[in-house]
């Protein structure tokens, strides 16, 4: 609610206002009595403190309109906790299953900070629903549960990507040792950075200080991964790609994260990009997906390294041509 649409409005109640807001708060997390006078008196509707009793007169306002709120406790840590709401959604058969299919895909993934934003989610999803509905979402989650389709790589991978966040999380380098199909075994120090999920696999994120670019390392092929005594550097920065794309592509492409237009040549049906890539390796990949209508502008060493990928795949063809 805007701040000046009530101060012209004089018909709002600034009590309702207050019981509003306090609802708004209790939804969003619990709270103790002194943390919701704080922050009543900070709204610029408000800037004011109340007595206690007025606050617990808004709770039992909300109490007697059907929520059902929690009184403080040693349990809650002397907080209030909006349980149960009076307004209630009904979700089909099919809502209810979707959304056990997203929990119990969520639970394979490690990422704490993915863990705490889906139980919040589903927290504040049950405060809606009707007790006839959480019992069937149980019940069919329990299925969920015991269907091997939804045992996923992502929990045979759950213990080494957890050791991964947790080097992200004391910021020192890494050193890994991987190894593609049909290559010989590399072995890189990183800095991590964190855990990406791209469709169904897990790569591990981190910046390769050697070559100043971030390396996606496919959790698959990973032989070893060890910490070292040496703290991570809070100061990179990633280097641009610049390339250029003709014909009915540059009509049709849609830029990708951390990718902008920097010129428009109607004349030739070009445009140029810039981008700041995680991954070069994804990168080029892509680039060279785009073939004739794609061209490398910047930096020198990338052009020559997607150069080298075209000729040593020509190669491969050079007899057709004799």
């Amino acid at each position: 609610m805007k701040i000046d649409r009530i101060k012209k409005n004089k018909k709002i109640s600034s009590t309702a206002y207050r019981v509003l807001l306090l609802l708004k708060l209790l939804n969003e997390k619990n709270l103790g009595i002194e943390d919701l006078n704080a922050i009543l008196s900070q709204d610029p509707n408000i800037s004011r403190t109340f007595s206690n009793e007025v606050i617990l007169k808004y709770i039992s306002t909300l109490r007697l309109a059907g929520y059902k709120i929690t009184k403080p406790c040693v349990s809650n840590n002397y907080t209030y906790n909006l349980i149960k709401a009076p307004v209630r959604i009904k979700l089909s058969e099919d809502e209810l299953n979707s959304f056990i299919f997203f929990d119990t895909f969520m639970s394979n993934i490690s990422q704490k900070n993915l863990q705490e934003a889906k139980n919040k989610l589903f927290e504040n999803l049950f405060r809606y629903m009707n007790d006839d509905d959480i019992s069937r979402y149980n019940k069919l989650k329990k299925s969920y549960k015991n269907n091997n389709s939804l045992n996923t790589k992502f929990q045979k991978y759950t213990p080494i990507a957890s050791k991964f966040e947790q080097y992200c999380i004391d910021e020192q380098k890494i050193i890994i040792k991987y190894k593609y199909p049909f290559k010989k075994e590399i072995q890189i120090i990183l800095e991590p950075k964190y855990v990406e999920y791209i469709g169904e696999d897990i790569y591990f994120c981190g910046y390769d200080p050697i070559i100043g670019e971030r390396q996606l390392i496919n959790v698959d092929y990973i032989a070893e991964m060890k910490q070292l005594p040496v703290k991570s550097s809070s100061n990179y920065i990633l280097s641009p790609v610049i390339f250029k794309l003709k014909g009915r592509l540059a009509k049709s492409y849609e830029l990708h994260e951390s990718e902008k237009i920097t010129e428009i040549n109607s004349e030739t049906d070009t445009i140029t990009i810039t981008t700041y890539a995680d991954c070069k390796t994804m990168l080029m990949q892509r680039l060279l997906k785009y073939g004739d209508l794609c061209e490398v502008l910047y930096p020198k060493a990338f052009r020559e390294k997607i150069a080298n990928e075209i000729y040593k795949t020509i190669k491969n063809y050079e007899k057709d041509y004799k």
